[in-house]
């Protein structure tokens, strides 16, 4: 076995990996290109991606990635990586960057458009692969934390850790750091008063506080809440303050509401209240906070009134986009801590080391097929996420929704196979409520790449046949458990002239009509009939279906769904009529490791398993049967900041 410098592990990897051979050889006019520089395009998962590759002497020479709405830090990885080995294979037949696979694909689509205008052989060009060898060396390492999972919740136990002066080693299986966090809004709550004053009061806010408090409560806990909020309350009417009412404990009772009553009291307790720490942490290390009120988001159906629990949601300061903003943040206190936190790119951890009952490190393997053995002197925090990209694993726990399907997608990282779960598992840890899945009910994007819906979520859903099938103003489990039974899972939100919004050609996400219709995930008709036709449905049943989704419409009543809430502008009456084709995907876990207060993770007796924490998605009881918006980046970024560092200072 091998001991490794962290320095010298890194350059010895960068050395592997740009050592690509190629195990087929391009033969005679099957290579002929034609000199030039040529622009192609592919899509990718933000959008187009342009590239302009230059041909000399029937070689690549270059490649130079123009326009793209790739995510930094994820997408951007893929489009500084691959280009390089292009050229350096000169070949296509390179694998897509972990993590990337969106990205990675539309670059890969766009060289090959612009070689196949060069006159390459595209396929001559596929068969040529890197033959990559791995050194045969088992690697060692040692540091105080490790920590798995180099998303928000793993970099904010890192940071933690090493600010508590520990020596820390973040291992993470894809090309890039940020994880889920990183795709998402990065919306961050905490019910502190002196954060919520930025909003105003209004009559939505104000009756949400008196239902709450009308509840009857179901424990102490939740008793003790609602006394707290009562007086808190008070005084705040009395006071005559305008801004928006709100507090730890009311935090705590909508947390507690909207996942049906079903979470732990105590986690709920523990997040909540240590929000505002973390908040102050969290601008202590660099992350500047912004005065702006967030509203409404996209995925919120139709007129939205500002409420306490989009209120309270918290953003950077503009300065950048806001994710990017908190995982560099967390990453620059890191590398800047007195002993600098160290990242394993592109290794995966396989299983965690047990000696005399104690978590004692990881065994990992690196992409390149590497074994490492990374030792842990005081503890190992699992922070790899849900299990969004596990199909296998949502339906081993899945009773909730109709089997999902092989190909149902998810809006977080590719990497969020829940790794850790299995890990945890394997050594005794107990895993709860895991059939609670959160979907993304408008996932179209994460399957296809695009975004093709042109209107409001609200308007008129059908099933492939042409049929109405719910109401589309119910829950997102309602609306995902809905369309995951019908055929293909595949559904289509109609709209007409009236109910579309397109701007300069343009949909709401900024993707061209025309190129959404070319795509075949956006349909354009004249008639019910003729869009019945585009779609493959019977047209007197979708005519039909729309005749009497109109009828409700103007009754404002639904009778064969029960729908009760309509804007007046859904109809479908006037010319162009649309047909946005629509896939839900998986948006959170709401299950996965037992945890306590302090984020030890538990076995099915209750008691912490020694040397084990837990952070971020891949912890079960915080969220109940429902998650509110601004509470994921909370679970990650406090829960990390916890387990971090109670991990350094573990005995």
């Amino acid at each position: 076995m091998k001991h490794m410098g962290f320095k010298r592990l890194l350059s010895w990897a960068l050395c592997l990996a740009l050592t690509l051979c190629a195990t087929a050889a391009l033969a005679g006019d099957a290579a002929a290109m034609t000199a030039g520089a040529y622009t192609g395009t592919g899509d990718g998962f933000g959008g187009k991606i342009t590239v302009t590759v230059t041909v000399e002497d029937n070689k690549i020479t270059d490649i130079a990635v123009g326009e793209n709405k790739e995510t930094d830090g994820i997408g951007s990885v893929a489009l500084e990586k691959l280009p390089q080995q292009i050229v350096e294979l000169q070949g296509l037949g390179v694998d897509a960057v972990a993590g990337s696979t969106y990205s990675s694909n539309g670059l890969l689509a766009a060289v090959k458009d612009a070689l196949t205008q060069a006159g390459a052989d595209i396929a001559a060009l596929e068969a040529v692969r890197p033959e990559k060898t791995a050194s045969g060396e088992e690697v060692e390492m040692t540091a105080d934390v490790v920590v798995v999972g180099g998303g928000g919740a793993g970099l904010a136990a890192a940071l933690a850790a090493a600010e508590q002066g520990a020596r820390v080693i973040v291992l993470e299986k894809t090309a890039s750091l940020g994880g889920t966090t990183l795709l998402s809004g990065a919306y961050y709550a905490t019910g502190n008063q002196e954060v919520s004053k930025k909003a105003e009061m209004n009559d939505k806010m104000r009756s949400d506080v008196d239902a709450i408090l009308a509840l009857e409560p179901l424990n102490d806990d939740m008793a003790r809440w609602q006394e707290a909020v009562r007086q808190q309350y008070a005084d705040y009417n009395a006071s005559g303050a305008t801004y928006m009412f709100d507090s730890e404990e009311y935090h705590m009772l909508q947390v507690y509401a909207d996942g049906n009553f079903t979470a732990d009291t105590a986690l709920i307790e523990r997040y909540c209240a240590a929000s505002y720490e973390c908040y102050q942490w969290l601008e202590k290390n660099g992350f500047v906070w912004s005065d702006a009120v967030i509203g409404g988001k996209a995925s919120d159906s139709g007129t939205v009134t500002l409420d306490a629990q989009r209120a309270r949601r918290n953003k950077g300061d503009g300065s950048g986009r806001n994710s990017q903003m908190m995982i560099d943040t967390l990453k620059n206190a890191g590398d800047t801590a007195q002993t600098p936190v160290e990242y394993l790119m592109e290794v995966d951890g396989k299983e965690l080391i047990v000696t005399d009952g104690r978590v004692t490190g990881v065994k990992a393997e690196g992409a390149d097929g590497t074994q490492y053995i990374i030792n842990a002197g005081k503890g190992v925090v699992l922070a790899t996420g849900g299990i969004g990209g596990n199909v296998e694993l949502m339906n081993k726990y899945n009773e909730w929704y109709p089997e999902i399907p092989a190909d149902f997608a998810t809006d977080n990282s590719a990497g969020d196979t829940g790794d850790g779960l299995v890990m945890a598992e394997a050594i005794g840890v107990e895993l709860i409520d895991m059939e609670k899945l959160q979907m993304f009910v408008y996932g179209t994007k994460y399957s296809t790449g695009v975004a093709p819906y042109v209107s409001n979520y609200t308007t008129m859903l059908v099933n492939n046949s042409g049929t109405r099938f719910v109401n589309e103003t119910a829950s997102d489990r309602e609306l995902s458990a809905a369309m995951l039974a019908q055929p293909d899972y595949e559904v289509y939100i109609l709209s007409d002239a009236n109910s579309s919004a397109i701007t300069d050609g343009k949909n709401a996400s900024g993707y061209d009509i025309e190129e959404l219709i070319a795509k075949g995930v956006l349909f354009r008709a004249n008639s019910i009939e003729e869009l019945a036709g585009m779609i493959g449905a019977d047209p007197a049943v979708l005519t039909d279906s729309v005749e009497r989704f109109n009828a409700a419409c103007d009754a404002g009543y639904d009778e064969e769904f029960g729908r009760t809430s309509f804007l007046g502008s859904e109809k479908l009456t006037e010319a162009p009529f649309y047909a946005a084709l629509n896939r839900s995907a998986e948006h959170h876990s709401m299950g996965g490791i037992h945890i306590d207060t302090e984020m030890h993770a538990l076995t099915a007796d209750g008691t912490p398993f020694p040397g084990l924490y837990a952070a971020g998605e891949i912890c079960g009881g915080l969220q109940g049967d429902d998650r509110i918006s601004g509470n994921a980046i909370l679970e990650a970024i406090c829960g990390g900041m916890i387990a971090g560092a109670n991990a350094a200072h573990s005995k």
